[in-house]
């Protein structure tokens, strides 16, 4: 197994959890912002409807009083000749009929009359006796124009009317003014009228300055905007546009949609709370914008919940492959992957296999649990002793190997005859007074003959150096030298030529008895072994 394969297999496993969390994370804000447009969008369209009904029937209202004003003025336009007393009571009569609270009629030199429903009729009345904002129709109309006042209080009462005015003709010019007057309630019985999606609403009439000319009922008497929205209000105001608004209305957030009114730059401004006009649509939303966060909720701890798995199963592989169960440093495959770079750059290194005396031995009598916190100490002596770059490993039972990054000898010695004096005090307590004893094999870079060295090669070198260190009864280090080398090549033409040459006869043996001087007896024996090619003493 290949450790950089399985940790950049992690590392594209991550990548994708973390894309696939953000892409759900991403759709999830995505769809909820959908909805919350759809939402805003079914809501903006009932209040521009619901807004253009009222607009509808508030100039309805309007055109319907201006157009009976213009009515009565053209039978007077065909009138020829009408005294004042007789014309009062026409107008006061036509007054009554037509439900204004007060009708007049004003010439243009400003003389006039006025009539009051249900009240006296006044004559030789002056047209700049009248309301501020009813003398200025007045001057309107007698510029030929029809006009519509703001609201204005008049009367003892100081109530609130609504004025027209319209200019009355005759022989292609203007004599005179004809107005009317009513409550403003007759505007507010249209803005109190709900609709079908404005029961949760409110109405207003807002003046270019954006202050409030008229509200329903449902509205309060607090202050509809704050100064920063007013202004805001203003600058949109200004070109005549529909105005879809988003207010801080008495603590309570609010959409708002205002439309020219057509009439003193009036605006009429419809305003709900974010839910309403259309409640149950709003809970629906809120519910499956709900689920869909749980879902990408569930989703996200769904794919890091399988990412912790999988990450831990790679982690366990990777420990499998390249841990050491027992004392959890790395293991033989580990040390292997590691030294083949070393091998390939340097020959300023050294590699120790390390032995453990009679840990059969050791095993048997204190027992598998002492005997792995044997190999366990050993490893944390070894993991203190190495230096940088440097690594070790345990390959089975009591074997332990070392890279030493330098080839000096009589440096390693002093590094291993350091480490073999902390491990044999392991045991040195009151229970057990047992001296750990070690030995141990060492190559150097610099022993290897061979121009290109490769693992094998090591490792056999270093297994040699051991077998011979094992021959002591103490603690020894024995470094492959050319003694071993040359035992090494013997073997190995005996391994690879011995069954061609007993298949062609070539070993001849010759045995000579050794007699003991003091017995005269037999006491052992020596030979010789002739291949023809090479010779072998044997003795015993």
């Amino acid at each position: 197994m290949d450790e950089k394969w399985m940790q950049r297999r992690l590392r594209w496993l991550t990548l994708f959890c973390v894309l696939i969390s953000i892409a759900l994370t991403v759709g999830g804000g995505i769809a909820a912002a959908l909805l919350d447009n759809m939402f805003k969008g079914s809501l903006n369209e009932q209040m521009a409807a619901e807004t253009a009904q009222y607009k509808a029937n508030i100039e309805r209202k309007i055109d319907a009083d201006i157009q009976t004003l213009a009515t009565l003025s053209s039978f007077m336009e065909f009138s020829n000749s009408m005294d004042a007393d007789k014309f009062a009571k026409s107008l006061y009569e036509s007054n009554n009929q037509n439900g204004f609270i007060r009708m007049g009629y004003f010439e243009k030199d400003g003389s006039g009359i006025r009539v009051t429903i249900n009240g006296p009729i006044e004559q030789d009345l002056k047209a700049d006796q009248t309301a501020p904002a009813v003398y200025q129709l007045i001057k309107k109309a007698w510029q030929g124009e029809t006009a519509v006042s703001g609201v204005y209080r008049d009367g003892p009462e100081k109530k609130e009317f609504i004025a027209y005015a319209v200019p009355v003709w005759k022989d292609d010019q203007v004599v005179g003014a004809l107005t009317a007057c009513d409550s403003v309630s007759v505007l507010l019985d249209i803005l109190k009228d709900k609709g079908r999606f404005s029961d949760q609403g409110s109405v207003y009439i807002i003046g270019p300055d954006a202050d409030i000319v008229l509200r329903d009922g449902n509205c309060g008497d607090g202050e509809l905007m704050s100064e920063e929205e007013k202004a805001a209000f203003r600058e949109a105001a200004g070109k005549q546009e529909n105005i879809f608004l988003k207010l801080d209305h008495q603590g309570t957030d609010c959409q708002a949609y205002a439309q020219p009114l057509g009439l003193n730059d009036w605006y009429l401004l419809f305003a709900v709370t974010g839910r309403g006009m259309n409640e149950p649509m709003y809970h629906n939303m809120m519910i499956t914008r709900m689920l869909f966060i749980m879902i990408v909720i569930i989703a996200n701890c769904c794919i890091f919940q399988g990412y912790r798995m999988l990450k831990k199963s790679s982690r366990d592989l990777l420990k499998l492959a390249y841990y050491d169960p027992v004392t959890g440093g790395y293991n033989m495959v580990r040390f292997s992957d590691m030294l083949e770079p070393v091998l390939q750059s340097t020959r300023e290194f050294s590699v120790v296999a390390l032995n453990i005396r009679k840990f059969k031995f050791i095993n048997e009598i204190f027992g598998n649990e002492m005997a792995n916190r044997l190999l366990c100490e050993v490893e944390r002596a070894l993991d203190d002793a190495i230096k940088e770059n440097e690594f070790f490993c345990r390959e089975t039972a009591d074997k332990f190997y070392i890279l030493f990054r330098t080839a000096d000898r009589e440096e390693v010695r002093r590094r291993l005859e350091k480490i073999s004096g902390q491990i044999s005090t392991i045991f040195q307590d009151r229970q057990r007074h047992y001296r750990i004893m070690l030995y141990m094999g060492v190559v150097t870079g610099n022993d290897i003959l061979r121009e290109r060295m490769n693992r094998e090669d090591v490792m056999t070198h270093v297994m040699f150096a051991l077998n011979k260190a094992r021959q002591g009864q103490q603690d020894d280090i024995w470094f492959y030298n050319a003694e071993l080398h040359e035992r090494e090549e013997l073997i190995n033409y005996i391994e690879s030529h011995m069954n061609q040459a007993l298949n062609d006869g070539e070993f001849k043996l010759f045995l000579q008895p050794k007699i003991e001087l003091n017995t005269g007896k037999r006491g052992g024996g020596a030979g010789a072994l002739d291949q023809g090619r090479r010779k072998y003493d044997i003795s015993w």
